[in-house]
């Protein structure tokens, strides 16, 4: 423990005898006429230490004593002062703190040591938070500094102190989110993402805790770069060890995928903005395994609108495509996202809508497959729309026959590749019949001039 310096030993004194009262004023002189004697003889000990060598106080509370005189622990990460604890992670804990050479307040997030004695987890830790450190964005709260404290064996995160909220202790306090606030929220995170995206930083544990409010209703992503990999936290969970509910996690993260995009960090957004704006979470169950497995599984979230009224169509279906179980279905990078905001902000369809429609006007395909009790007919789940680009496509006219049998490429190409390959196709049945055409009228011409020469 780190003594009292110098300076501050008459004023520690004074805490002691007159704040505290744990100490007389006679002591504390027979104290101080100690220290002068053996700084004579060239011993040089601080206050705090000669309190505690004379008997008049244990040394566990001088140390205590020391940490609340100071406003808080110098020891535990050096060059930090901790002020408090503000919460507590899957990957450890977050402490207010104030940087002692600049005065500043600032959070730190300390790696549990356990985590850190994985290779590949410190190893991920250090390089995105070194990653994060180069990040400069209004919607990420900032990273200064990451380190490791040998002492007491922990890595450790030094970041922005952020004077809010978290989203999950709002909603608790305010209830669900109006709309305009929960757009607010959504673009600010999607934009968020966008910046991570551009420096491969994948978030994977987007959660409502994980987003914090301020006082000016401005949202900060927090804990970009501190790695969770949830593939190993699924191996401890099987094995019986702990684990934190996983109510926003991707169907890729649930399966154990170790390489998530920007896409795994999309659904857990959208699983997030569903359970801000509708005041439950979109899967529930009875233990993790359970919930894990409603992600998985093909069970699609309930409409948003179905659950609450009032809100946007336009909103629901961005929810609802930001949740869509297959990858490829959901917006493809956070660009795409917020392409759609800014429709739904101007009173504009977004896309998800226009490909919703899109939909239901196209019949769903079925495949026909023997089996030893007959014929057995299920629905193709493969259609999807390709790309943002495909929903600007005129929508074709009625489809007729609709009940014919599929053609065989109908599973291969999406419908904008089928409706190029339907005009390029008579484009060359017409061509081919022009030939055609010259080709007849070639052979007439040449049948008359011979014609004409022998007769």
């Amino acid at each position: 423990m780190k003594g009292i310096d110098k300076k501050d030993q008459e004023a520690f004194a004074k805490f002691l005898v007159f704040d505290k009262k744990v100490i007389t004023s006679d002591d504390i002189k027979t104290c101080f006429k100690v220290q002068k004697a053996m700084n004579d003889l060239g011993i040089l000990s601080p206050i705090d230490k000669v309190i505690t060598e004379k008997g008049y106080l244990d040394g566990t509370v001088v140390s205590d004593l020391i940490k609340e005189f100071k406003g808080g622990d110098e020891d535990f990460v050096p060059g930090y002062r901790i002020i408090s604890k503000l919460g507590e992670g899957a990957m450890g804990e977050v402490y207010k703190a104030v940087d002692i050479e600049e005065n500043k307040e600032i959070a730190i997030k300390v790696l549990f040591p356990h985590l850190g004695k994985r290779k590949s987890t410190a190893k991920r830790f250090l390089q995105e938070a070194e990653i994060c450190k180069k990040l400069n964005h209004p919607n990420i709260v900032k990273g200064f500094d990451v380190g490791y404290e040998a002492d007491q064996d922990f890595y450790f995160y030094i970041m922005e102190y952020v004077d809010g909220v978290t989203l999950s202790g709002y909603v608790k306090k305010n209830g669900i989110l109006q709309e305009d606030l929960a757009i607010k929220i959504i673009e600010q995170m999607a934009s968020a993402l966008e910046q991570a995206t551009r420096l491969n930083l994948v978030h994977r544990d987007i959660k409502p805790d994980n987003i914090i409010l301020t006082k000016n209703k401005n949202a900060k992503l927090c804990d970009l770069g501190l790695a969770r990999n949830w593939a190993q936290d699924l191996s401890l969970t099987l094995t019986g060890a702990v684990m934190g509910t996983p109510f926003y996690i991707s169907p890729e993260a649930a399966r154990g995928v170790e390489e998530l995009d920007s896409r795994s960090d999309i659904y857990s957004l959208g699983a997030t903005l569903y359970h801000l704006v509708i005041g439950e979470v979109p899967f529930k169950g009875k233990n993790s395994m359970e919930v894990l497995d409603l992600h998985k599984s093909s069970t699609k979230i309930t409409s948003p609108k179905q659950q609450r009224g009032d809100l946007s169509h336009g909103l629901s279906a961005i929810i609802e495509k930001m949740m869509a179980k297959t990858v490829g279905d959901r917006y493809q990078n956070p660009s795409e996202l917020l392409i759609d905001i800014e429709l739904l902000k101007k009173g504009e369809e977004p896309f998800a809508i226009q490909e919703k429609k899109q939909q239901d006007k196209i019949p769903q395909q079925l495949n026909v497959q023997k089996t030893d009790t007959g014929i057995h007919i299920k629905k193709d789940d493969q259609y999807r729309q390709s790309s943002v680009q495909e929903y600007s496509i005129r929508p074709s006219k009625k489809i007729k026959n609709a009940n014919k049998t599929p053609k065989l490429f109908d599973n291969f190409f999406t419908s904008a590749e089928q409706r190029v390959l339907s005009n390029a196709k008579w484009k060359l049945v017409g061509l081919i019949s022009l030939i055609s055409l010259v080709i007849f009228l070639i052979i007439i011409l040449a049948v008359f001039l011979v014609m004409r020469v022998f007769f």
